[in-house]
This record gives C-alpha cells, sequence and structure tokens, in this order.
C-alpha cells in the first residue's frame, strides 16, 4: 500500500507579505492596487522552487500543510501575512487544489530564527478529501432534533 504524496519545499530569503505590500499604479488609466516589487520577486523564487521541487499530478483535493518560518531578524511580522502568499502560490502552482479551510484545514506554522539562511519550509502532504457536505447534512439533521 502506497503512503500520501509529499512535497517539500525550501522559500529562500525572508518572506515577503503579500497583503501588507501593495503599491498603487495605473493599468490602462485605472488605479489598482498591486504587490510590491519585493513580494513579485519573492513569489518569482518561490514559483521556482516549486518547479524544481516539482508538482503533483493534480492539484490535491486535501492536504495537511506544515511551514517553518527561519527569520534572519527580530521584526515583528504577522504569520498570517507570511503564510497566504505562500498558499496562493501552491494553489497557482497546482500544488492544491484551494486554500480554503475545506482543503488545508489549519495549517502548522512554527517560527525559528536564522540570522545567515532566512528561508520559509513548506511540506504538502495529500490527505484524504472530507466529504463536508455529507458532515453538514449530518450537522444540520442533528441539530433539528434538538430544536
Amino acid at each position: 500500500m502506497e503512503g500520501p504524496l509529499i512535497y517539500r519545499y525550501v522559500f529562500r530569503g525572508e518572506v515577503a507579505s503579500k497583503k501588507n505590500s501593495k503599491v498603487l499604479a495605473r493599468v490602462k488609466g485605472r488605479p489598482m492596487l498591486l504587490p510590491s516589487r519585493k513580494y513579485q520577486e519573492w513569489e518569482k523564487r518561490a514559483r521556482l522552487a516549486i518547479m524544481a521541487g516539482g508538482r503533483p499530478p493534480v492539484p490535491f483535493k486535501a492536504a495537511k500543510l506544515s511551514m517553518v518560518i527561519y527569520h534572519g531578524d527580530l521584526i515583528r511580522r504577522d504569520s498570517n501575512n507570511a503564510t497566504q502568499g505562500v498558499q496562493d502560490v501552491l494553489v497557482d502552482m497546482g500544488v492544491i487544489q484551494d486554500d480554503n479551510w475545506m482543503v488545508i484545514g489549519t495549517p502548522e506554522v512554527a517560527h525559528m530564527v536564522d540570522v545567515e539562511d532566512p528561508r520559509l519550509e513548506v511540506t504538502v502532504e495529500e490527505s484524504e478529501p472530507t466529504d463536508w457536505k455529507s458532515v453538514f447534512k449530518a450537522a444540520r439533521k442533528a441539530t433539528k432534533r434538538h430544536v
């Protein structure tokens, strides 16, 4: 019996926040908020790391994400901001189907310090999809019995 597919990626450099690093630009004469150059450069490196590390034949419908962020400094950062861009890249690159809770649950995130080699290490492990419609129906049915 085969085990779940597991992919490991290392994204070098300090993680750039997608949400907190927007710049105002004009696109076809209209103002738009776009990710900063710093985030765009980080995203490009992340995409290359995913291509080098391989991708599943089809995006995972359910997966467990584990992330270890190695910071190169002690600047305060929000974990959610650090992981949001990573999850978006995993979706865009076809590793996971979506980054909502029904696909990835609650990712495990740990923070460490490595002044000489800041990076983000991500492990994506395929898991068995949950039939959330059945779970919801059963919960609704149980709730109606107790009302």
